[in-house]
Order: structure tokens, then sequence, then C-alpha cells
């Protein structure tokens, strides 16, 4: 199956969140390929999700990794802290992201991790 890009809105983020909680049970993940077209969706009015995958590697007890893709000028949740590693891939657009106050874009040539 060839692999076809998926356009939406404005903006596609890419966010993997990497957790060390010792009280979330994850099952390892199956090494694989996730096509695009198969991975389950959850639609909100601004925001779109895909799951691509979720568990424990040898690495990580848990890691988690999903697209989000947004409309123009939208945020996919209200402000908040992570406690865990969190890595935002910009695929198109533009990103403002605001950590401890200050404000950074993200451009497609750029990434974040805190």
């Amino acid at each position: 199956m060839a692999f076809q890009p998926f356009s939406f809105a404005f903006k596609l983020l890419v966010g993997l969140a990497l957790s060390f909680s010792l009280s979330a049970q994850h099952q390892p993940i199956a090494s694989g390929v996730y096509v695009w077209k198969g991975l389950p969706v959850s639609k909100k009015a601004s925001v779109e999700q895909r799951q691509i995958l979720e568990g424990t590697t040898p690495a990580f007890k848990h890691l988690k990794v999903h697209a989000t893709t947004l409309k123009p000028h939208q945020a996919p949740h209200p402000s908040h802290k992570h406690s865990d590693e969190e890595l935002v891939i910009v695929k198109e657009g533009e990103l403002t992201v605001t950590i401890e106050g200050f404000k950074i874009k993200k451009s497609p040539t750029r990434c974040k991790l805190n």
C-alpha cells in the first residue's frame, strides 16, 4: 500500500510525549509500519487527532505518538504543564508555544523539546 500524504487545514503538529509514569500499565510497542489512512481519527471543532502508537519500549516505560492537525489560529487544548518530556514537530504552517511566559514561534524547520 502506497503512502498518501494527508493535508488538512493549516498546521500539522506531531507530538511525541515521553512519559515515565510508574502507575500506567502499557503493552510493548510492536515493530511495524503505521499507515496514515488506517489510523483512528478523533475530530473536534478545531482539532483532528490521530493516535499512532502507545506503549513501552526497551528505552521508555511509556511512549505515545500522535498527530494533531489544527485550523489556523486554534489551540488543541488550554494551556497546561507537562511533567514529562514532549517533542513537537511542525510539518507545515507555524506554531506559537509559550514556555515560562516566553513565546516561541516554530516553523517546519524547527522543533521543540521540553
